[in-house]
């Protein structure tokens, strides 16, 4: 099973990932997007031009399914991911303005993950939980609006994406995945 928490700065993705982990009495494996560091030092400082740091992102994706993601899944393991397809066309499609339907059809091939966490909060109380300083982080509150907009329109009309009260507690938010990944699992 394959399981990704996506959701703009500050909502809560990386708890989520280490409560589930530790709570699956199963064999898991948590990782993150970017997957490469050098790719996160490139493309976090915000230098890299947009569209470079697209194919950047796309690149690191294709490494990390090849590298890590597929072999979990084929030794039987449950993974659990912090970001993945939909950050890339809630950030640089929605929020940057680089085409959707391009992005889109560079994630074609990905790994379709089995479900779908999507944790909503404003921009404006998600970026107060924030203690990183990189490129998105810096963006004007107009970027991360887009990027919300963004995720909750991807959200409409999908099943496989469950969008969850981000400015729940975390043991609240936690309970619920449970709930849900107790029908799936």
């Amino acid at each position: 099973m394959f399981i990704v928490f996506e959701g703009g700065e500050g909502s809560g993705k990386s708890s989520q990932v280490s409560m589930l982990k530790d709570a699956l009495k199963m064999p898991c494996l948590a990782t993150k997007e970017p997957y490469l560091e050098w790719i996160k030092e490139m493309v976090f400082d915000g230098k890299t031009p947009k569209m470079a740091a697209l194919y950047l992102f796309l690149a690191d994706r294709i490494i990390h399914i090849n590298e890590v993601i597929k072999p979990a899944l084929a030794e039987g393991k449950i993974v659990i991911c912090d970001r993945y397809s939909l950050s890339t066309i809630a950030y640089e499609g929605y929020g940057y303005g680089i085409d959707i339907e391009l992005i889109k059809k560079l994630n074609d091939g990905c790994i379709i993950p089995n479900i779908v966490f999507l944790l909503d909060i404003e921009p404006e109380k998600g970026l107060k939980r924030v203690k990183r300083d990189n490129r998105f982080e810096r963006e004007d509150i107009s970027f991360h609006k887009r990027v919300r907009e963004g995720y909750l329109s991807l959200a409409k009309g999908d099943k496989n994406i469950k969008v969850l009260d981000g400015e729940k507690t975390k043991e609240e938010i936690h309970k619920i995945v449970m709930e849900e990944l107790e029908f799936r699992i």
